[in-house]
């Protein structure tokens, strides 16, 4: 089925399909995919698939082109801050400056800074850290992200490779033509952001450790006023 869905999220196997044909400029068609989730319990706010890709054996549809085996496909997932957001919150609102925040906001703000952040470093020649391969880049309707699945070729690194490259990120950015600044939300942006998340989830604790009891009962209770 063309519109069969990818596990929970608005990614269909035929979305696929047309975003990689626009990417390799083939007219190469999947017979079949296979989707699954690899993000469950780490907290992301976007759903992260594995999508395994069978593709037709027309190969003068492919032009010829290596076409990928697998992809990874993330879109943001409101769900993932639902529990924290609607139900932590003891029906307080989260602010940022004068706005409310919802879920869906904060899902898509991140979402939108993601993308943003992959099509700046793009534009670096050479790119300042190792990227992988984007196929596709959307930010809504539906937001995704369609990148290359690095699991063959790619591996932890070490803390101290991890140092190197925020390193070089960083210079990168003090000394980059490539416009940065005004797309990216700045520092004193985000601060004020979590500031209004740690304002607004003392009574979000307050209901966590009364309702984990056994989790929490060693914490002190003075921790609900700082």
């Amino acid at each position: 089925m063309d519109d069969e869905i990818l596990c929970d999220s608005p990614v269909t196997k035929s979305f696929v399909e047309k975003s990689l044909q626009d990417y390799f400029h083939c007219r190469a068609t999947l017979a079949k995919c296979r989707a699954t989730v690899i993000s469950k319990g780490m907290g992301y706010t976007s759903e992260v698939m594995r999508v395994w890709l069978d593709w037709s054996s027309e190969d003068e549809n492919s032009g010829g082109i290596k076409l990928p085996e697998k992809v990874i496909v993330k879109t943001p997932m409101i769900k993932c801050l639902d529990f924290f957001v609607n139900n932590m919150m003891d029906g307080e609102q989260i602010k940022w400056g004068e706005e409310a925040l919802n879920s869906e906001r904060v899902v898509q703000m991140i979402h939108k800074t993601e993308c943003d952040a992959y099509k700046i470093l793009y534009q670096a020649d050479p790119h300042p850290v190792p990227l992988p391969l984007i196929y596709l880049i959307r930010e809504k309707d539906p937001g995704v992200i369609i990148m290359e699945d690095l699991e063959e070729r790619a591996g932890i690194i070490s803390n101290i490779a991890i140092a190197v490259h925020l390193a070089r990120l960083h210079a990168w950015s003090l000394t980059t033509s490539v416009e940065w600044r005004s797309i990216l939300p700045g520092q004193e942006s985000i601060m004020e952001m979590f500031k209004g998340f740690v304002e607004t989830s003392k009574s979000g604790l307050k209901v966590v450790m009364e309702k984990f009891k056994e989790e929490f009962g060693h914490v002190d209770e003075s921790l609900y006023e700082k």
